[in-house]
């Protein structure tokens, strides 16, 4: 299990549904598929939406709860209704409520645990204690081996309160951790490490507070890892954050994606499509992105030795990685 498990079953997947159901029949989405298929593009046409990531999102719900089908002509995906849409729980025009709204004025809702805004932090805590928690067994699973074989620094981005840096620590004495994220989030990621500027841990864990896109220089290491952090962001911006993990990392050393599984065709897995349309709900451009998608971002920061696997403890994620190629020099002083 890990952070995102619970949208996949019981009364979370089912509001999801319904939410699903109330967006679309507002957007009146399922009367323009009442005769033919047709594609997002005239789907976004007809229905006067502007922002084609979110309401891909949706049509990708719809068509995973069999609400829709879907096919092909050359590389356009078209969609039909594929069953009798009954109306759903009518839900209260909040948060997943405003649903159809978000797609249509393209603008994302506010969500405090995210942003920490309200609630003297408290929202931003509880949020920050959930995924350390929920995320602790895949931290584990995927830092502990890599420590040990890697060793040296990790660079830690969007580390929120430091569960893979924890876990990374915690498997060899000698590694270090350094870990870039918004002040607050820090202050959390402290508290949780047991560490400060002043403490003797200082040697093993710095912390530096920053937002990801800002253009100041990342800190070097052996191990740059960005996990569960690219579904904030759109693709262009997920390209330049795994650039610059990729300038950031030594030669020879591994930047790793860990997030969550979408396949190419955005059919499932159940958790990777419906984290996709809350990303849609709460983020500007953020999404899932595609195995395919992560591998062309890794290839194209000039990565090599790329790979695809999966976690045992949260079989709804991906792990992606891939390693920088060594400087010249260096492959010439190798041993033979």
């Amino acid at each position: 299990m890990d952070v995102f498990s619970a949208v996949t079953t019981g009364p979370s997947r089912a509001h999801l549904r319904a939410a699903a159901i109330q967006a679309a029949q507002k957007l009146g989405l399922f009367d323009r598929l009442t005769e033919e298929s047709r594609s997002i593009e005239e789907l976004a046409w007809h229905l006067g939406i502007e922002s084609e990531h979110r309401l891909q999102a949706l049509l990708d719900v719809l068509a995973l709860e069999g609400l829709l089908a879907t096919g092909t002509a050359g590389e356009d995906t078209s969609y039909a209704l594929h069953a009798l849409v009954e109306p759903g729980a009518k839900l209260p025009p909040l948060g997943w409520g405003q649903l159809a709204q978000v797609i249509r004025r393209d603008a994302p809702l506010e969500e405090p645990g995210v942003s920490g805004v309200s609630s003297g932090g408290e929202a931003l805590k509880r949020f920050h204690d959930h995924l350390r928690t929920a995320g602790s067994a895949a931290a584990a699973e995927l830092m502990t081996p890599l420590a040990r074989s890697e060793g040296g620094a990790l660079l830690d981005l969007g580390s929120g309160a430091g569960a893979y840096s924890k876990a990374w620590l915690d498997a060899r004495e000698e590694v270090r951790a350094i870990l870039l994220d918004r002040r607050e989030v820090l202050a959390l990621a402290a508290d949780a490490l047991h560490t400060n500027h002043r403490d003797t841990n200082h040697l093993r864990v710095e912390l530096i507070a920053r937002e990801l896109l800002a253009p100041e220089p990342w800190p070097a290491a052996n191990v740059v890892l960005l996990a569960n952090l690219l579904h904030l962001f759109g693709p262009e911006d997920s390209q330049a954050l795994v650039t610059r993990a990729a300038a950031a990392c030594a030669p020879g050393g591994l930047v790793m994606i860990k997030d969550l599984r979408l396949d190419d065709d955005h059919s499932g897995p159940a958790p990777g499509v419906l984290f996709s349309l809350n990303m849609a709900l709460f983020t500007e451009q953020g999404r899932v992105h595609t195995q395919g998608a992560l591998v062309a971002f890794l290839r194209a920061a000039g990565l090599e030795k790329i790979e695809l696997r999966e976690l045992a403890s949260a079989t709804e994620a991906i792990v992606a990685q891939g390693r920088k190629p060594q400087a010249l020099e260096e492959i010439l002083h190798e041993p033979r």
